[in-house]
């Protein structure tokens, strides 16, 4: 699958393991134009796992809408992407009003859903369990980890999930292979208004 770049924003979304970290650095890696990350796990990995619940959703909050304000307000940053879990359609509604809000509605948006097969999906959770020791941090064994990642994936292809919703986005594109991906760079446009 070949994916055109043309537009300055692009969020990249889906369940855990999907390949979205990956393609992100892959795509900012060979743009010839200077590119930012804004990444909801490394955002998330700054909070302090010692607060509330609430405390930590607050704080996550304020710090992905920092995130999202110096990404775009710098113009340097020509490319601009977002790497979010996303699977619930909300998520997705709230990011692109934040993106549209802070950036004045002045770049078109590109949509990139990654929706492996179940194999490929499980070939990459086995991968990434042997390699990543947050998993055995966070999960009891690679079942409870596979489950939870089961849970995410009925999410996004659900009623209420990011995956069959329809959002106002220049380009939307569904991975369905993450080995299979060809970039080309040809932006950027502008909204017109």
């Amino acid at each position: 699958m070949q994916i055109n770049i043309e537009n300055r924003i692009i969020i990249i979304t889906g369940p855990s393991t999907t390949g979205k970290t990956t393609l992100a650095k892959m795509i900012k890696e060979s743009s010839p134009v200077q590119t930012a990350i804004v990444s909801h796990d490394a955002i998330a990995s700054k909070i302090d796992a010692k607060l509330s619940e609430e405390l930590r959703q607050e704080e996550f909050y304020v710090k992905m809408l920092t995130e999202i304000s110096n990404a775009l307000i710098h113009q340097e940053n020509k490319l601009i992407i977002f790497d979010v879990p996303g699977i619930d359609r909300n998520y997705i509604f709230s990011l692109l009003n934040i993106i549209e809000t802070v950036n004045h509605y002045n770049d078109e948006i590109t949509l990139i859903k990654t929706n492996l097969p179940l194999k490929i999906h499980q070939e990459l959770m086995q991968l990434r369990a042997r390699r990543d020791p947050e998993v055995a941090l966070y999960f009891d064994d690679f079942n409870d980890y596979f489950q939870n990642i089961l849970g995410q994936r009925e999410c996004f292809e659900g009623p209420f999930g990011s995956l069959h919703a329809n959002y106002d986005v220049d380009n939307e594109y569904i991975i369905d292979n993450p080995k299979e991906i060809t970039i080309k760079f040809s932006f950027p446009k502008q909204r017109k208004i």
